[in-house]
């Protein structure tokens, strides 16, 4: 019977023990929480959002315009006569809905 109470008393001081060491997860887990929540209230009062128009420095104020862009009809002159025909059957298939075209560009400016 000695041994059945120890073994009852040896079982309930385990659960105690567990019991105290729940207690005090739970206390650290609400300390961290608690912290967390007053770090961010305390930023949000101290915090101030300057809304400013950005003036760029001195040296940086350059106006750039950009070129002049022209763009004319050259087939007549170049003698190009040319028709495009896309086949189409009615389908709207990709090379239906596609046309063709060709642009040059002269980038070193000598005609």
């Amino acid at each position: 019977m000695a041994q059945k109470l120890n073994k009852k008393q040896g079982n309930d001081q385990i659960i105690a023990d567990f019991f105290k060491k729940s207690i005090w997860f739970v206390l650290i887990i609400t300390m961290i929480i608690i912290a967390i929540v007053y770090f961010y209230q305390s930023r949000e009062n101290t915090l101030e959002i300057v809304e400013k128009e950005y003036q760029p420095p001195e040296k940086l104020k350059i106006e750039i315009s950009p070129p002049e862009i022209l763009f004319s009809e050259e087939t007549e002159k170049r003698g190009i006569n040319f028709s495009q025909q896309n086949g189409a059957t009615g389908e709207r298939l990709l090379p239906e809905t596609m046309g063709s075209g060709v642009a040059f560009i002269d980038f070193d400016n000598d005609n």
